[in-house]
């Protein structure tokens, strides 16, 4: 397991270290860009140096056995105060924030030495680069170095944890909010670690092989460390995705207007379409500008409808209401079929040349639209590109395509006229 993990959070955590550097560049005099700049390089060597065939290699050119071991639970020691240190520092004031790592800072520096002493006095010549602390957990020094280790990093987790957790409830933004919560969530993950390590302590003592148990350690770690890594990174590249999804949902209902599009506006009034047939039939290759072609959808929907006035029929709107009662439908969905009915029948009837009979024309032009939307055009009654109007006018709009194609009460309304 090592071998696939640690790699792929080695990566990850060299590729977060690199991205921050640019901010880091912009920013020089931000303590909290600092520090979780820090935090990245410390979990990259933590990682890197933790891959088995770096280990061995490190501890063949120094010349000393698992030396890789102190170097990188130090580190890890040290990627823990420098999350505490970052969150800090959003969360406090400078000064505050200065006060509240110093004494973190001595914690983490007395805990450095007194693991230093502790390992040089295990001398553990044996190289083990998988399982080391399993091989050594009967160790009584390495046991004690392991309990100020385990300790050190279990406290800075705990308190990342409460810290980033209270404070996504502040965060102004709503990546920065996620980004807090991945953020604890990984470093509560990172604790299934330290229970790991605990276990590897009592065991010798219990009598307890934790050999069964080994493999969650480096599963722990390597998920807690991932979800940090995008925790702390999402706040800067999450709004993308938020970007993306939009572009998503306007592609979806530029495609589920199509319906309605071609039978309202194309084909029975092909004039008030902006472009012509053949380069209309290419565009969902193109999202370059499909803001402006959503919007030129509805516009060319609504010109369509102002067409078929003539043609609209009082009766079909009571008849597909009466219809949709008895299908259960109700509210915003009956109010969409009766539309979608009404514009099938006059596209029929306009599509024959006949208006609808004297006395049940619908004058007025209105249509059963949900309370707040207006009776005409997109153009006469101010809907503008991007503008929440616009958008309950997509909504409703979806509504009636959806129903015009699929609606069985439309069918049966066309099918009774």
């Amino acid at each position: 397991m090592n071998h696939v993990l640690y790699p792929l959070c080695a990566a990850a955590a060299w590729t977060a270290f690199l991205y921050k550097f640019r901010g880091r560049r912009r920013q020089p005099d931000n303590p909290a860009i600092t520090a979780v700049w820090v935090a990245f390089l410390l979990l990259a060597l933590v990682f890197t140096v933790s891959v088995p065939a770096v280990w061995e290699g490190l501890d063949r050119s120094v010349g000393v056995p698992n030396l890789s071991t102190l170097l990188s639970q130090g580190c890890v020691v040290g990627f823990s105060a420098s999350i505490q240190a970052m969150l800090l520092f959003w969360v406090h004031p400078r000064d505050q924030a200065v006060a509240r790592i110093r004494w973190r800072l001595l914690a983490v520096a007395g805990a450095l030495v007194v693991m230093a002493v502790l390992f040089a006095t295990t001398a553990p010549a044996v190289e083990r680069s998988t399982d080391f602390v399993v091989w050594y957990a009967a160790n009584p020094y390495y046991a004690v170095y392991l309990v100020f280790y385990v300790s050190a990093f279990a406290v800075g987790l705990c308190d990342t944890a409460r810290i980033g957790w209270h404070y996504a409830r502040e965060a102004p933004r709503p990546w920065l909010r996620r980004g807090l919560r991945l953020t604890a969530a990984g470093a509560a993950t990172g604790l299934g670690y330290c229970a790991v390590r605990i276990a590897n302590i009592l065991g010798p003592v219990l009598g307890v092989d934790t050999r069964r148990w080994e493999a969650l350690a480096p599963l722990c770690a390597s998920a807690g460390a991932l979800l940090v890594i995008v925790g702390l990174t999402v706040p800067a590249w999450g709004h993308r995705i938020t970007a993306l999804a939009g572009l998503a949902g306007r592609y979806l209902a530029h495609r589920r207007l199509a319906p309605l599009w071609r039978a309202v506006a194309l084909r029975s009034s092909p004039e008030v379409v902006l472009d012509p047939p053949a380069v209309r039939a290419l565009e969902w290759l193109r999202v370059r500008d499909l803001d402006f072609r959503l919007y030129r959808r509805v516009i060319e929907i609504r010109d369509g409808r102002l067409a078929l006035r003539p043609h609209l029929d009082a009766r079909v709107a009571a008849a597909a209401d009466r219809l949709g009662r008895e299908a259960g439908l109700s509210g915003d969905g009956l109010l969409a079929v009766v539309e979608a009915a009404r514009l099938a029948a006059a596209v029929r009837a306009k599509a024959r040349g006949s208006p609808a009979d004297d006395g049940a024309t619908d004058d007025d032009g209105a249509s059963a639209e949900p309370a707040g939307a207006e009776p005409h055009g997109a153009e006469s009654h101010g809907v503008e590109p991007g503008g929440a109007d616009l958008c309950a006018e997509i909504t409703w709009l979806v509504r009636v395509s959806r129903a015009y194609r699929r609606s069985p009460v439309v069918r049966a309304v066309l099918t009774e006229r």
